[in-house]
């Protein structure tokens, strides 16, 4: 319903949105220091007409669109914030701010967000609800979900139904991808210090050697995933740092290990909790060692809800044809706040296509990162067609 207009709406908003997203990429900020993104965010709603709220866990903004009748409540919602990162492209809207870019794409998820808002304005009458668009910081670190949600954005009214869409390189631009179930995984950091007994290189045996104990537990580590977790439940299991030693002819007294697991299923994060504390509790007893262990669970699974997920497919196809509208993917091993809204509320988190591979675009979090630009209106539609859908 009403497809044939949302699509000339979001070609109509185009440029707009195009210029929108220029300015933002231009100026990036890193997490909770979205103040300029954060005004122009703000600035626009308000130019729609929209209740628009500021300062909400520090930088965010919420706008709100009350239909012409009661009725549920669809959120959508964007991510603002940018990535330490020096840009190295040669573009007319090259990150003028040192050392940070928008090499994650949330300068056109915010851009898209606006688009389907000034759809939504445009097609208010038809509306039986009320559309809250959620501009979130600090999605990169450390995280701007639960202080949004803390501070009531899903509440007054409370919302019912909740969407995100993160750029995807290996979409096709005009395209999205979408499927019910875990779409992202839980990303869990954890530091691990194990302590010997320091000494002389020449005298090992008055020695408990750290390094050598590390060494030993990180080659066990290896097993859970060879050996422990069911082959077709996918984890990620990774020591990516390790601090150790002061010179060549001593031996370690400490070991200082930096990792992360990555997990699709709840059970299987818990089980390989508890076998990585195994492993590294014997390997110490062995050798004689200690260790402490800090373990965070930074976010949550993302997983769409089946019923949501049918929906939105079925607007995209709308808007889209159902050539663009891809319902088959793998999960990705990286981890989203957007997570924490999908806790007690149905929601979807889907990918919408930048890729182009005429321009040979590189991927996200690289510092030649760019998209192809018809994805901002390709989002607005998207977003647009499916809360209509909800709220019709």
């Amino acid at each position: 319903m009403y497809s044939q207009e949302v699509v000339r709406l979001a070609d109509q908003f185009q440029p707009q949105l195009v210029e929108l997203r220029r300015r933002i990429h231009r100026h990036p900020e890193l997490g909770f220091q979205e103040i300029k993104t954060a005004a122009l965010v703000a600035e626009t709603l308000q130019g729609l007409g929209l209740e628009a709220t500021r300062n909400v866990a520090i930088t965010g903004v919420v706008g709100l669109l009350r239909g012409s009748t009661d009725g549920p409540t669809v959120a959508l919602r964007a991510d603002m914030d940018a990535l330490p990162i020096q840009e190295l492209n040669e573009t007319g809207y090259k990150s003028q701010e040192p050392g940070v870019m928008h090499a994650c794409g949330h300068d056109v998820h915010t851009a898209s967000l606006l688009g389907a808002a000034m759809i939504l304005v445009s097609l208010k009458e038809h509306i039986k609800g009320n559309v809250k668009f959620i501009f979130q910081p600090a999605e990169e670190g450390p995280g701007g979900a639960l202080p949004m949600i803390a501070a009531g954005v899903l509440e007054n009214p409370k919302v019912d139904y909740i969407f995100g869409a993160h750029v995807w390189h290996d979409v096709p631009a005009g395209s999205i991808a979408a499927q019910a179930g875990p779409i992202m995984a839980a990303p869990d950091n954890f530091t691990i210090t194990i302590t010997g007994r320091g000494g002389h290189g020449a005298q090992p045996h008055l020695c408990i050697d750290a390094l050598a104990v590390a060494v030993q537990f990180i080659s066990g580590l290896q097993q859970i995933v060879s050996r422990k977790t069911n082959p077709f439940d996918p984890v990620v299991l990774t020591i990516g740092q390790m601090t150790a030693g002061v010179r060549g002819n001593v031996i370690a007294e400490q070991a200082v290990l930096n990792g992360t697991l990555r997990t699709l299923n709840k059970t299987t994060q818990i089980n390989c909790q508890k076998w990585m504390e195994d492993i590294l509790a014997a390997t110490c007893s062995a050798y004689g060692a200690t260790y402490t262990l800090t373990y965070t669970e930074q976010y949550d699974i993302t997983a769409s809800d089946t019923a949501l997920t049918e929906q939105l497919i079925v607007s995209a196809c709308a808007v889209l044809g159902s050539e663009h509208v891809i319902t088959q993917l793998e999960p990705s091993m990286g981890g989203e706040d957007f997570s924490f809204f999908m806790k007690d509320i149905p929601g979807v988190y889907y990918r919408l296509g930048i890729g182009d591979r005429e321009k040979g675009l590189y991927p996200i979090h690289h510092n030649r990162f760019d998209v192809n630009e018809n994805a901002l209106a390709v989002g607005a539609k998207v977003m647009a067609q499916v809360t209509l859908d909800l709220l019709k």
